[in-house]
Protein backbone atom coordinates (compact mmCIF):
# COMPACT_ATOMS: atom_id res chain seq x y z
CA UNK A 1 0.00 0.00 0.00
CA UNK A 2 2.90 2.38 0.83
CA UNK A 3 5.40 1.00 -1.70
CA UNK A 4 7.50 -0.59 0.78
CA UNK A 5 8.46 -4.13 2.60
CA UNK A 6 5.43 -5.81 4.20
CA UNK A 7 5.85 -6.53 7.71
CA UNK A 8 6.30 -10.29 7.43
CA UNK A 9 9.12 -9.90 4.42
CA UNK A 10 10.88 -7.17 6.92
CA UNK A 11 10.71 -9.71 9.45
CA UNK A 12 12.19 -12.33 6.95
CA UNK A 13 15.36 -10.11 6.28
CA UNK A 14 15.53 -8.69 9.81
CA UNK A 15 19.51 -8.60 11.22
CA UNK A 16 18.02 -9.26 14.57
CA UNK A 17 20.15 -6.85 16.16
CA UNK A 18 17.38 -4.96 18.47
CA UNK A 19 17.29 -2.30 16.16
CA UNK A 20 14.32 -0.86 13.09
CA UNK A 21 12.93 -3.45 10.98
CA UNK A 22 13.54 -2.29 7.47
CA UNK A 23 10.80 -0.88 5.84
CA UNK A 24 8.31 2.20 6.69
CA UNK A 25 5.32 2.49 9.03
CA UNK A 26 1.86 3.55 7.68
CA UNK A 27 -0.06 5.10 10.70
CA UNK A 28 -3.53 6.53 10.60
CA UNK A 29 -4.36 9.20 13.51
CA UNK A 30 -7.34 8.56 15.17
CA UNK A 31 -8.85 11.70 17.67
CA UNK A 32 -9.77 9.02 20.42
CA UNK A 33 -11.68 11.62 22.08
CA UNK A 34 -14.04 11.23 19.52
CA UNK A 35 -14.36 7.92 19.80
CA UNK A 36 -14.44 7.53 23.77
CA UNK A 37 -15.13 9.77 26.82
CA UNK A 38 -12.57 7.73 28.72
CA UNK A 39 -9.20 10.35 28.57
CA UNK A 40 -6.70 7.59 29.52
CA UNK A 41 -7.07 6.78 26.33
CA UNK A 42 -5.32 10.09 24.87
CA UNK A 43 -2.98 9.65 27.49
CA UNK A 44 -2.17 6.01 26.72
CA UNK A 45 -1.80 7.09 22.64
CA UNK A 46 0.82 9.56 23.98
CA UNK A 47 2.49 7.55 25.98
CA UNK A 48 2.99 5.18 23.06
CA UNK A 49 3.83 7.59 20.81
CA UNK A 50 6.46 9.31 23.26
CA UNK A 51 8.11 5.62 23.45
CA UNK A 52 7.91 5.15 19.47
CA UNK A 53 9.99 7.82 19.13
CA UNK A 54 12.38 7.44 21.94
CA UNK A 55 12.76 3.85 21.06
CA UNK A 56 13.56 4.73 17.29
CA UNK A 57 15.57 7.04 16.00
CA UNK A 58 15.12 7.41 12.74
CA UNK A 59 11.36 7.94 13.80
CA UNK A 60 9.78 11.62 13.23
CA UNK A 61 6.43 11.94 14.40
CA UNK A 62 4.89 14.63 12.27
CA UNK A 63 4.69 18.28 14.17
CA UNK A 64 7.38 17.55 16.76
CA UNK A 65 9.56 19.79 14.45
CA UNK A 66 7.05 22.38 14.96
CA UNK A 67 6.70 21.60 18.76
CA UNK A 68 10.54 21.75 19.36
CA UNK A 69 10.62 25.08 17.15
CA UNK A 70 7.92 26.89 19.41
CA UNK A 71 9.76 26.15 22.27
CA UNK A 72 12.91 27.53 21.25
CA UNK A 73 11.01 30.46 19.81
CA UNK A 74 8.96 30.95 23.49
CA UNK A 75 12.90 30.88 24.90
CA UNK A 76 15.18 32.96 22.39
CA UNK A 77 12.70 34.82 20.79
CA UNK A 78 12.33 35.27 16.81
CA UNK A 79 14.86 37.29 15.23
CA UNK A 80 14.04 39.42 11.76
CA UNK A 81 14.81 42.12 9.44
CA UNK A 82 15.45 45.27 9.70
CA UNK A 83 13.07 45.60 6.81
CA UNK A 84 10.49 43.50 8.41
CA UNK A 85 10.57 45.07 11.01
CA UNK A 86 9.86 48.26 9.95
CA UNK A 87 7.38 46.92 7.35
CA UNK A 88 5.45 45.62 10.58
CA UNK A 89 5.98 48.88 12.18
CA UNK A 90 4.30 50.91 9.36
CA UNK A 91 1.07 48.27 9.80
CA UNK A 92 0.65 49.78 13.55
CA UNK A 93 -2.06 52.90 13.71
CA UNK A 94 -0.09 56.18 15.12
CA UNK A 95 -0.92 58.58 17.39
CA UNK A 96 -1.31 62.62 16.39
CA UNK A 97 1.40 64.51 18.57
CA UNK A 98 -0.93 67.59 19.12
CA UNK A 99 -4.27 65.20 19.98
CA UNK A 100 -2.95 61.95 21.10
CA UNK A 101 -5.66 60.38 19.00
CA UNK A 102 -5.19 57.74 16.42
CA UNK A 103 -4.81 57.97 12.70
CA UNK A 104 -4.33 55.57 10.36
Amino acid sequence: MIGDLTSKASLEIDKRDGGPLLGGYLMIAIDADWFSADKTNVKDADNWLEGLARDNPGVRLPSSRRYRARGKTAQEGLSISREMQAELLACLPTRSPESGSKSA
